[in-house]
């Protein structure tokens, strides 16, 4: 989770070096201000049957900006693999930019593989379900709503944890977990 930084840079590489491995990444940017962050995840499949899942999503406020590139390599021997990416990001306001670049690269035969990315803005139409579900108009999304809160703080618990499972020799190379500052989690959750 990236958040309460002018500049952020985020970079991990993982490498699948036992055959079975399985891992699951999640990541979000919440962003308002001027605040730039650029998030570059690499998943390496080089043995057979092995699984990853990553989900990367980004909220962007006022001049905020979201950069996220994400690569699944297959190799020639990862027969087998099953590789899934989705990028999404949601832009509060005009001026507000998300950058996704998810990549594929299928090197294998008997592979499942799949990546998409979309971005969007808040329709009226949504912003009157969430006003009718205790949001108020001037309001931060989710500060009327102790549900959304609730949420967003079991959100941020499961961050500080082990995100990733190690079944046979996954390796995780990259930046320390990341915390959220109090004011973004007050806009955005």
């Amino acid at each position: 989770m990236t958040s309460g930084a002018g500049v952020s840079r985020y970079q991990a590489t993982i490498v699948f070096a036992g055959e079975g491995s399985r891992v699951e990444t999640n990541g979000v940017n919440l962003l308002n201000g001027r605040q730039h962050a650029d998030t570059t995840l690499f998943m390496d499949h080089a043995v057979p049957n092995c699984a990853s899942r990553e989900i990367f999503r980004a909220v962007v406020d006022d001049r905020g900006h979201s950069v996220f590139q994400g690569r699944i390599i297959v190799r020639p021997d990862a027969q087998k693999t099953d590789a899934k990416m989705m990028t999404r990001a949601l832009l509060l306001s005009d001026e507000a930019e998300a950058d996704n670049k998810p990549e594929l690269e299928i090197f294998a035969d008997d592979v499942t593989c799949g990546h998409g990315a979309t971005t969007g803005a808040l329709d009226e139409s949504l912003l009157f379900y969430l006003r009718a579900r205790g949001l108020s108009g001037e309001g931060s999304p989710g500060a009327a709503d102790p549900g959304i809160r609730r949420r967003g703080d079991r959100i941020h618990r499961q961050r500080r944890s082990a995100r990733t499972r190690d079944r046979g020799g996954a390796a995780l190379a990259g930046g320390a977990g990341m915390t959220m500052h109090p004011a973004v989690a007050e806009r955005f959750l």
